[in-house]
């Protein structure tokens, strides 16, 4: 398939897991991909898409960052058709009031406040554009909480209402913004969060699966570029839950 020929992608978050593996399928659907991370691993996942793929680094929390981006991105492009949101900071896993000032501000600013300055600047160039879409990557947890998640869990269901609203307010323009509630993907991010959790936690959330196992990256990638799609171009302000059964129960 090449459903994003001669269309132009950013994919936040890029250097690894999700975000990672979003980038390849656009690129393998033809789409130019601009890949943006705090790490250098973003170069690598650039490198492996050939021509298709450039890496800028990118605090997606600060929006001087998030503005030269976009200067580039028109530069180089003068366009853009679609905006995964895949950065994202899990912060420590601890019950609320054992949970810091700075932990907590962290984690909304890289989950919440890194989004809205993504698509403040996005939403306007897709509209030149003629339209556009915008993916959110959310989280189960945004909607069924879970202990020792409060600033994740916050963060997360305050990106859903804002993909909402930015679904109404600019639907009539021609840009669709939905969002993906992924569950445990296997990834290197998520093994480290885990090591530091009590045994028979990973169990329990896969026991309460249809599907009991983890994702893995490109299986959760496909739902989200599938949102991105003409595919799916009566879907707005829609709520995915790529997440094996987990909201089923």
């Amino acid at each position: 398939m090449r459903r994003f020929e001669h269309r132009v992608a950013i994919v936040t978050g890029a250097g690894s897991g999700l975000g990672a593996a979003i980038a390849t399928q656009l690129a393998e659907e033809a789409a130019r991909v601009v890949c943006t991370d705090l790490t250098g691993a973003v170069e690598e996942t650039a490198a492996q898409l050939g021509e298709l793929g450039w890496a800028a680094r990118v605090d997606v929390a600060d929006s001087g960052d998030v503005a030269r981006l976009f200067t580039e991105v028109r530069e180089r492009h003068g366009r853009l058709d679609a905006l995964f949101n895949c950065a994202g900071a899990d912060g420590m896993v601890r019950p609320l009031t054992e949970l810091s000032e700075e932990n907590f501000e962290l984690v909304m600013q890289v989950n919440l406040k890194g989004p809205f300055l993504m698509m403040k600047q996005a939403i306007p160039l897709m509209i030149e554009g003629g339209g556009g879409a915008v993916v959110n990557v959310a989280a189960t947890l945004a909607l069924a909480a879970a202990p020792g998640f409060a600033h994740y869990s916050a963060a997360k269901a305050g990106l859903l209402q804002l993909t909402k609203t930015a679904a109404l307010e600019y639907g009539e323009r021609g840009v669709r913004v939905n969002a993906i509630c992924p569950s445990v993907i296997d990834t290197p991010t998520f093994r480290a969060t885990m090591a530091g959790m009590p045994a028979g936690v990973l169990d329990a959330v896969l026991g309460r699966q249809g599907i009991r196992r983890l994702a893995r990256a490109e299986e959760v990638a496909a739902a989200a570029v599938f949102l991105a799609s003409d595919d799916a171009s009566y879907l707005t302000g829609a709520v995915l839950a790529a997440d094996g059964g987990y909201l089923a129960g």
